[in-house]
């Protein structure tokens, strides 16, 4: 959901199949995309359970199941797109299941060439530059937190990050 926020510049949200009963399901109608991943995992009952309710409110569904899944074909309907996938151990399968939502992604982008000139760099996207984690330099209030030490630090947490130890020296 982020990928396509950031790169199509489209609305989009990544759900829990056990949070689609506390209020998203109710803004499900038959002009909403939504995505679903479906590969055996220890939750693939409950988004059998997903697949049902929201093909019962008329949702477009576009399922990224595996191949050899014949049970995800029967409860998401004729009307669904399928989005074949190779079954791997379920540690590697998040990995498999990435391709698919990343192309879909750089579609939607490519789709819009009003929104965004170049897919590669998108655009209002904050950069932060790595530096050395006992420098610190004059910085500017457009200059990003993160916790590590190893990127710039915004003027309010400079202050605090002032006479810690780097990440290297704690270990």
């Amino acid at each position: 959901a982020l990928k396509v926020k950031e790169v199509s510049l489209m609305h989009s949200e990544g759900i829990l199949a056990g949070e689609m009963k506390h209020g998203p399901l109710a803004l499900v109608d038959e002009h909403m995309p939504i995505v679903v991943i479906a590969t055996p995992d220890s939750v693939y009952g409950k988004m059998m359970s997903v697949i049902e309710q929201l093909r019962a409110r008329g949702a477009n569904l576009i399922v990224i199941c595996s191949e050899d899944d014949t049970e995800i074909a029967r409860v998401s309907g004729p009307e669904a797109v399928l989005l074949p996938v190779p079954c791997v151990g379920e540690f590697v399968q998040p990995i498999v299941n990435i391709v698919p939502l990343q192309l879909l992604s750089y579609h939607l982008a490519i789709k819009r060439p009003h929104k965004v000139a170049d897919v590669d760099r998108p655009p209002n996207l904050v950069r932060a530059e790595p530096i050395d984690p006992n420098t610190f330099l004059p910085l500017s209030t457009h200059d990003v937190f993160v916790p590590s030490g190893r990127q710039r630090a915004s003027p309010y947490w400079r202050n605090r990050l002032v006479g810690r130890a780097s990440c290297r020296e704690r270990v």
